[in-house]
């Protein structure tokens, strides 16, 4: 009986290393999954230090628009207006 009692604690020793191995590799995956979700929300232009861009990343078109509305030239806004020619 000595035997099968070693076998036993042997048995639950392995199962308790088990689930430590699995709770390890969740641990790891959420983190990991974590980071890859940081890293895409800043690259995003979401992050924490980014205050300026409240208008959903659009700042230089709608700034582009509001300036071409009031009458400015393309030079304005990086030139991503028609050009004239010119002939001599």
């Amino acid at each position: 009986m000595n035997g099968l009692a070693l076998d036993a604690s042997s048995l639950a020793h392995h199962l308790l290393m088990d689930h430590v191995a699995k709770f390890l590799i969740v641990i790891v995956a959420l983190i990991v999954l974590a980071v890859g979700m940081t890293v895409i929300w800043r690259r995003a232009g979401r992050g924490a230090g980014d205050t300026e861009r409240r208008d959903g990343g659009h700042a230089g078109r709608m700034a582009a628009r509001e300036e071409s509305s009031r009458g400015g030239d393309a030079s304005s806004h990086g030139g991503a207006g028609r050009r004239e020619r010119r002939e001599s």
